[in-house]
């Protein structure tokens, strides 16, 4: 049982070096932060401008999301590199 515990502990602990989705993360959570702050700008606050701070809220804070999780990351932006819309061959 300790040997299991100590296997899963050294797994969780590998960091995976990714310059380009660590880029990434970093834009969109510069990105999501601005949009934060255009929102807060105006005042009063509508129930739509709301709803969309509260989403990015949850977005930055998310501990197995895109901004804080390698693995997802990485498995994401992979995903996408593969999508022919987004592909920048053209």
């Amino acid at each position: 049982m300790q040997a299991e515990s100590a296997k899963k502990s050294r797994v969780a602990a590998v960091v995976i070096h990714d310059a380009l989705r660590d880029q990434v993360r970093d834009k969109v959570r510069a990105f999501s932060q601005c949009l934060k702050n255009l929102l807060k700008m105006g005042g009063s606050m509508k129930e739509d401008s709301r709803e969309v701070l509260d989403r990015l809220t949850f977005i930055l804070s998310m501990e197995n999301g895109f901004i804080w999780n390698d693995r997802y990351a990485s498995t994401q932006l992979n995903e996408v590199s593969k999508n022919k819309q987004v592909s920048a061959s053209e």
